[in-house]
């Protein structure tokens, strides 16, 4: 049956790519056929790696592939190849040949913005094993268009072409872009192109990891951090020295962890962690860890492997790989974060036994233990307060306690306000600072931070917000006062939606801190005016079991039966923004006199 449907998809592939490439030339018309299939299989007696590649390695559960990807210039576009080392080939997942083993490319410009891709410039290229592609541009800070979409003005074989080749260690690609296809000529395209190259390494439709390059400071979320491409290939700037390198598997690594750039803000911070990487990946890539000369290393290495392997193997393995650190970076200090475990419990006898052994050699090795385990977790179990949709990595309140932990071991400083600050459970995000009295939460994503003293059962709590800015061209940023438990929280909000002017309030449940329930949220139209240096007072009183939420002193919402929502004991208050840079002033929190607000 696969075979069957495989041949059926290659078919409409096929189809589809013809009539889509014959509508790419300038204008809709014309255009060259994809080629009909890849080249035949070459015998290569060894691999033929350019000196300047860099290097990429993706481990899935069955093998570890390796990419060595070189870049070069013509005059008439930039060139991208790559030779991928991989015993394991796969092109058999039908439904998507995004799924396939694959090499791909994000290109564009040098691009200014704090996150996000250029829209409009960013091109996006992915190549397969077997040579199915896929073309397409940025629409968005973060979305693609139509593969092959008249708009991209590609001719195969004039402005753009592709060939892949399977070899007797893998196979090979290579794909040229032309400088028209950017909106440059040559002489302002040639050494002003920037990439971020990625791969994919595939087993099956189970066992299939997606890596992109993260050296360098390189980001596949964020244009403005690609490496640049110089007459000799990929630039990676070592000049400066790493004040913090972090390694390790999927839950430290970028693609989860939205915040990162704006927690480690003026730190000079590469983060290496990838999804799928086991502990032995790290000990053969000791040299190019040492080639930073990081100040600090920061390693979260054995959860991935924690339920296939013996506790005992992994601390003996992550013991190596610490010494090894230290003997190849002897003036730097280095850190290993313990074991946080997943919210069903899984393995949690293992953990605690990995994390008690771990402590001990830590310290024969001269390696600080950073303890996530003992706010983030309980008996070998991620606390679900702190955990995402899959119940194995962190949230962005769980994030938010992680990064306040590396930044004060390390010694790096974090969010600084004389209102708002750490509540009795959940951390304040990085992006918090306070300038001539007012406090400003300014970052990308999830931005928490709690009034000082907070933690109560019942409280009163206000301040008065202004909207400054959107970022990631989000349509529906909100800001507002949220409530959280150990496991739930409730978020009173205004809808910043079109450009800030929207003139609406609501409010949300965040289920067991890790599903926003926007489908059962309530809103209502009220006139509040927050923007263009105007200020909004939003009030929250918790009282006798009930929730009032004001705004500029008028009752919008009451709620009871406060169980129902997991809020019901004692609580953090604070202020959630998403996406949205916010000015905050005349903050006031108390736990006296309640009856006095009604």
């Amino acid at each position: 049956m696969n075979k069957i449907l495989k041949s059926f998809a290659g078919l409409f592939t096929f189809a589809f790519a013809v009539s889509t490439l014959a509508a790419c030339a300038p204008g809709g018309q014309g255009g060259t056929p994809k080629p009909p299939e890849p080249n035949p299989p070459v015998v290569d007696p060894v691999p033929e790696i350019p000196e300047n590649a860099i290097v990429l390695t993706s481990s899935n559960a069955t093998n570890t592939a390796t990419s060595y990807f070189s870049a070069r210039y013509s005059d008439e576009g930039i060139h991208l190849d790559a030779y991928v080392l991989d015993d394991d080939i796969h092109s058999e997942i039908y439904y998507s040949h995004g799924y396939d083993d694959n090499v791909e490319y994000l290109v564009g410009t040098k691009y200014e913005g704090q996150t996000g891709w250029d829209a409009g410039n960013t091109l996006h290229f992915l190549i397969t094993a077997d040579g199915d592609t896929s073309f397409e541009r940025a629409v968005s800070s973060n979305g693609l268009g139509k593969s092959y979409a008249p708009d991209l003005y590609c001719v195969y074989g004039k402005n753009f072409s592709y060939s892949s080749e399977l070899t007797p260690f893998g196979y090979r690609t290579s794909v040229f872009l032309g400088y028209e296809l950017f909106g440059v000529d040559a002489a302002a395209g040639r050494n002003n192109l920037y990439v971020c190259p990625a791969m994919r390494n595939t087993h099956d439709y189970a066992d299939t990891v997606w890596t992109p390059f993260r050296e360098g400071g390189c980001d596949w979320g964020n244009a403005s951090s690609f490496l640049r491409v110089g007459e000799n290939g990929y630039v990676i700037d070592r000049s400066k020295e790493t004040e913090l390198l972090i390694l390790g598997d999927s839950q430290l690594e970028t693609a989860n962890w939205k915040t990162f750039v704006g927690d480690f803000k003026e730190t000079n911070v590469v983060n290496l962690a990838a999804s799928g990487t086991k502990i032995i990946d790290w000990q053969n890539r000791i040299q190019s860890i040492a080639d930073y000369a990081p100040r600090n290393v920061v390693a979260y290495v054995g959860m991935d492997e924690i339920a296939s392997a013996e506790e005992t193997a992994l601390v003996a393995q992550t013991e190596t790989l610490l010494e090894k650190i230290t003997i190849a970076l002897p003036k730097a200090e280095v850190y290993a974060v313990n074991l946080l475990g997943e919210t069903s419990g899984a393995n949690g006898q293992k953990i605690e036994q990995f994390n008690a052994a771990l402590a001990a050699s830590a310290q024969e090795l001269g390696v600080t233990v950073i303890d996530g385990a003992a706010v983030l977790s309980q008996s070998g179990a991620l606390k679900a307060g702190y955990a995402g949709t899959d119940g194995k990595r962190l949230n962005q309140l769980g994030y938010n306690v992680l990064s306040k932990l590396i930044r004060g071991a390390v010694g790096i400083a974090g969010a600084q306000s004389g209102a708002f600050g750490d509540g009795s459970m959940y951390a304040s995000s990085a992006a918090v600072a306070e300038t001539a009295g007012v406090t400003v939460l300014d970052g990308v994503y999830d931005q928490y931070t709690y009034f000082k003293n907070c933690g109560g059962e019942a409280f009163y709590a206000e301040a008065e917000l202004s909207a400054e800015r959107v970022y990631n061209s989000d349509a529906y940023p909100k800001f507002g006062i949220v409530l959280s438990s150990g496991e739930e929280s409730l978020f009173f909000y205004v809808d910043g939606s079109n450009g800030l002017q929207n003139k609406s309030v609501g409010y949300v449940e965040y289920d067991r801190n890790n599903t926003w329930k926007w489908e059962s949220s309530v809103e209502q139209s009220c006139e509040i005016s927050y923007a263009q240096g105007g200020y909004c007072k939003l009030a929250l009183l918790k009282y006798q079991g009930y929730l009032f939420f004001y705004v500029d002193g008028e009752l919008i919402f009451t709620l009871d039966g406060l169980d129902a929502y997991g809020v019901s004991g004692n609580t953090d208050v604070g202020i959630l923004s998403f996406n949205t840079k916010l000015l905050l002033k005349n903050a006031r929190y108390t736990e006296e006199n309640l009856s006095d607000y009604m």
